[in-house]
């Protein structure tokens, strides 16, 4: 009886997310006889004459908006451009335009339920899916003997292209800093590439991916290499097969196809080993106001990303840099940005497991939290930073914590006072002596854990200092 109880447990989604994904294809079949723009499908109509292609990265070229209704045509004009030129031109062609979705309303907390819904029916408008499930929208059929011959991306058609990602890669495997017998988890890898380098240096990888042909054709590029790659079908948030902690959980290109990206962070935690890594790369990790979505975290509307959320239903977001490291702070991690000039799609942003110590010229700060406070040291060995007159700082919420200990010192040769709170705790007050050290201790409250220190300032040099915060210690109970 149980062994039928929990076949049943089985079927019942498998069954569910056959069924949906039958009835998707069935839609996608019967809209491909609609859709003069694919090249093997049968036109029916004379598409129109492809426009030049606009280079996304021109100084000064600002998107063109265009309404969801003309998104259909948009994309019927992008594969003529594909058809008469390449496939570059039609990414070019696509990224000169973004989604005019006209006012759109959002609740202030980026990490509400209501928040979070208010984007899956943004997402919704899109694709034109009733709701998204990554059994069915995520996973993509693949020509495995093709990309046996010619893994991406070398299938890209041109060198500069196939260059970028080679050097992405180089600069993601020096970030990940990793040696023989360490034990990495990678999710969503696409064609495995990196868990098949990562493999040959002697790393104990898993690499989980919902689509089951991408999971095959590591399997069999790994058997013809002759490495070892735990190549398992699954989702975000699934463990190893073996259900033992890793050092590392690795995300290229992927982790912004996660919609409960908050929740996957805490569940990441659950499966490192203490001091392990998340470690991301190839995010759209974007500060600024310029940024392709609506709000500090959201479904990107430029053109490629529209192509991808229409045309296969994929989840496309983007997230703030604020916004980013601030999710990850709160949720148990200390962020380090480690910027790629030569590849930027390389760029890697290392979140590792909060042991308790923070040392703020070591880490990176969100962007608003960061102009929050004075200058840090060139050298990171170094860990103090200067208090400004409202700094800030998200600590962990992890209910574990107790307590948390300010320590402070004043480089000055005048007194300065300083006032320090957690959440809506009374500030404490003190006054730091020339050359001597300060220390606050502070009970941490549940829910948001905002630490604000507000220090006089006085001059020195060019430039006014406050108090200087050389450490962070977080107490558990």
């Amino acid at each position: 009886m149980a062994i039928a109880s929990r076949t049943r447990a089985y079927l019942r989604p498998a069954l569910r997310r056959f069924a949906q994904r039958l009835e998707t294809l069935s839609a996608l079949a019967a809209e491909r006889l609609q859709r003069p723009w694919d090249d093997d499908a049968p036109a029916q109509t004379e598409p129109p004459p492809a426009e030049p292609p606009v280079e996304h990265d021109a100084v000064g070229t600002q998107p063109e908006l265009v309404p969801v209704a003309e998104l259909d045509d948009l994309l019927r004009r992008a594969y003529a451009v594909e058809r008469e030129r390449s496939f570059g031109d039609r990414v070019a062609f696509l990224n000169g335009f973004r989604l005019d979705m006209g006012a759109v309303s959002l609740p202030d907390d980026a990490a509400s339920p209501e928040y979070a819904a208010a984007q899956m029916a943004l997402y919704r408008a899109i694709s034109g899916v009733a709701d998204y499930d990554p059994g069915v929208d995520e996973v993509m059929g693949v020509d495995i003997e093709g990309r046996m011959r010619c893994p991406a991306p070398f299938d890209a058609g041109s060198t500069a292209a196939a260059a970028g990602q080679v050097m992405a890669y180089g600069h993601v495997l020096k970030v990940l800093d990793l040696r023989p017998g360490d034990r990495l988890l990678e999710y969503g890898p696409g064609q495995g590439n990196l868990s098949l380098m990562l493999a040959m240096i002697g790393v104990d990888v898993t690499a989980i991916d919902i689509s089951p042909d991408l999971v095959e054709l590591i399997r069999r590029r790994a058997e013809r290499d002759d490495v070892e790659v735990d190549a398992v079908v699954g989702e975000f948030g699934d463990p190893p097969s073996d259900g033992e902690p890793v050092d590392v959980i690795f995300f290229y290109e992927a982790f912004h196809h996660s919609a409960d990206h908050s929740g996957l962070v805490r569940r990441c935690k659950e499966l490192l080993r203490p001091g392990g890594r998340i470690v991301f790369a190839g995010e759209p990790i974007v500060e600024g106001p310029h940024r392709p979505w609506h709000g500090p975290w959201g479904v990107r509307l430029d053109g490629v990303s529209l192509e991808a959320i229409r045309t296969h239903h994929c989840l496309e977001l983007g997230f703030s840099e604020t916004y980013f490291v601030r999710t990850l702070m709160r949720n148990g991690f200390l962020v380090r940005h480690h910027p790629s000039n030569e590849a930027p799609i390389g760029s890697s942003w290392v979140a590792r497991v909060n042991e308790g110590e923070l040392a703020l010229n070591a880490l990176t700060l969100p962007p608003e939290d960061d102009t929050t406070w004075g200058p840090g040291h060139s050298d990171t060995a170094q860990t103090h930073r200067f208090a400004g007159t409202a700094s800030r700082l998200w600590l962990d919420e992890d209910p574990s914590w107790s307590s948390v200990e300010i320590h402070l010192r004043n480089y000055l040769e005048v007194p300065l006072a300083a006032r320090v709170s957690v959440g809506a705790g009374a500030p404490r007050e003190l006054t730091v002596a020339p050359g001597q050290d300060g220390l606050v201790s502070l009970p941490l409250p549940s829910g948001s854990r905002e630490l604000r220190v507000a220090s006089d300032l006085a001059p020195s040099g060019h430039d006014e200092y406050g108090v200087a915060v050389t450490l962070v210690r977080m107490r558990q109970r």
